[in-house]
């Protein structure tokens, strides 16, 4: 094996991943809720960013198919029509009102 890593799932050789980038949710992390979510300390969005790039790129490099989240998301939002439906049933769920 040349490679350092060995990238498997229960099954075999991991081909593909569904994958979301750290962002500005992290900065909503408080020392209450580190702990529950298997932080043991506030992270730093820039450095964590990084670490997900390059874990990111292993994974490639090691032939899985990186999918991400975000991009998957819009596609269907886009591909199904329904992005009024969508932006209406956030608004919805938030008990925010629509403006006309």
């Amino acid at each position: 094996m040349s490679h350092p890593f060995h990238i498997t799932n229960e099954i075999g050789q991991l081909q593909s991943v569904i994958i979301k980038k750290p962002g500005k949710e992290i900065e909503n992390l408080t020392p209450d809720t580190m702990k529950r979510l298997l932080f043991d300390d506030i992270p730093y969005l820039n450095g964590i960013q990084k670490e997900h790039d390059a874990f990111a790129k292993v994974l490639q490099e090691n032939g899985a198919e990186v999918y991400y989240l975000e991009k998957l998301a819009a596609e269907a939002i886009d591909a199904g029509d329904v992005r009024e439906q969508f932006v209406d049933r956030i608004l919805f769920e938030s008990y925010i009102e629509k403006e006309a």
